[in-house]
């Protein structure tokens, strides 16, 4: 009844795998199977499943009414606790997705610098609306340092999206030069997430910031995987400026969200009742349900447990480097964020990741779902706060047997 029995891409696997419930750190299977989820919904539970201070807001919320057609109380509380922590932002307008973010992120730019084209990154993901459908696990790109547009299928918007090299600043300025004029955004992530858990290269953001206010274009940054870092994402651990922040996972609950932050000159243009301003609407945005779960759960990630999480994370990359380096494999991310490649060196950008054993790499995360594990298809794992030292130090054994038992030399 459902195309590949999936409704999101990411979440096919074969064998198939359909879940119950969630309880803490574990996700339980319809078969009673209960694993350890390192998944957390592509790093939007924060706090693992059914954190109790978030499902006591839901459930008091929902007992107020789910969506009200008008505004709350609730919606200016996550407001000002997204503003309090991004420094630079002083508006916020939420969406159910970031999709829906980086799309309005992009009329924002386009309305305000007048003009059409944009820039992004081969490997970046940003959703699925047609501008940012391109590149995104291109098979062929064409030159490394020139990589050529490549559309999704049903996409068009490689008439207007220019891309450029995750891991080349000599390249991204050069092409700024030729093409900057005309972008109206360059929208990129920090860590690039579906590509790898990939950090920007030092240099290449404050490049970019630099390059925007060269070229008069907007620097937007997807930080909808990425807020989590140190309770002010990473542009407040790396000291960036972006014009625009597009937002989502974790500030929702678990609940669908998104939301683009930004400074009141650029997201006053949203205003009602501006006789020119962007047109944007959605019904549940804002919804009062999203918006108390997500008070909830943020209420309970300050910045000190944030910073805790990021240590944590640091330090099992760190020891799975180690362990996982003799079994020819490698480890990319940044703080409680990470992700497995079946390739002997880190890899810089989306090319090196396509390089790799991909199919060394579906069956280690099938023996991890053997013992006990819940990895990401593509290696991806995240920390919650659910996670005890216990686990980590169970999915570091597990890892290490799974990559010694698919090691070419003994496959």
């Amino acid at each position: 009844m459902i195309p590949g029995g999936v409704s999101r891409d990411q979440l096919y696997t074969d064998p198939p795998f359909f879940a119950s419930h969630g309880e803490g750190a574990y996700l339980v299977d319809v078969g009673g199977v209960g694993r350890v989820d390192f998944v957390n919904n592509y790093t939007s539970l924060i706090h693992g499943h059914a954190h109790p201070q978030t499902v006591e807001a839901i459930a008091r919320q929902a007992a107020r009414g789910t969506a009200y057609g008008a505004p709350s109380e609730l919606e200016r509380q996550l407001a000002r606790m997204i503003v309090d922590r991004l420094s630079g932002s002083e508006m916020v307008r939420f969406t159910n997705s970031g999709t829906e973010a980086t799309m309005l992120a992009l009329q924002i730019a386009r309305s305000a610098t007048r003009r059409k084209r944009i820039a992004k990154f081969e490997g970046g993901y940003h959703g699925s609306h047609e501008l940012v459908r391109v590149s995104i696990k291109p098979e062929d790109g064409g030159p490394r340092s020139r990589p050529q547009p490549v559309a999704e299928e049903g996409a068009e918007g490689f008439d207007l999206t220019d891309v450029l090299p995750f891991d080349d600043l000599t390249a991204v300025e050069a092409i700024a030069r030729q093409h900057g004029e005309q972008w109206a955004a360059v929208l990129v992530e920090p860590m690039q997430g579906s590509a790898g858990m990939m950090p920007a290269r030092q240099g290449l953001l404050e490049k970019l910031r630099e390059l925007a206010d060269r070229h008069g274009f907007m620097l937007v940054l997807d930080e909808v995987m990425t807020f989590r870092h140190g309770g002010h994402g990473l542009q407040g651990e790396w000291n960036i400026r972006p014009d625009l922040t597009t937002l989502g996972k974790i500030i929702g609950g678990g609940l669908p969200v998104g939301a683009v932050a930004g400074p009141e000159k650029l997201m006053d243009s949203l205003a009602p009742p501006k006789p020119h301003r962007i047109q944007h609407s959605g019904t549940f945005n804002g919804n009062p349900l999203t918006m108390a779960a997500g008070l909830a759960t943020m209420a309970a990630y300050d910045e000190q447990t944030a910073r805790d999480l990021d240590a944590r994370g640091d330090r099992l990359r760190s020891r799975l480097q180690e362990t996982l380096a003799q079994f020819g494999l490698s480890v990319t991310g940044w703080g409680s964020m990470m992700n497995v490649h079946a390739a002997p060196t880190p890899p810089q950008c989306w090319r090196d990741v396509r390089a790799s054993d991909s199919g060394r790499m579906h069956r280690i995360q099938s023996g991890l779902m053997d013992r006990g594990f819940f990895l990401a298809p593509r290696g991806m794992l995240v920390l919650s706060t659910a996670h005890t030292e216990e686990h980590l130090d169970q999915l570091e054994e597990a890892l290490a047997a799974v990559a010694e038992q698919t090691a070419p030399s003994v496959a």
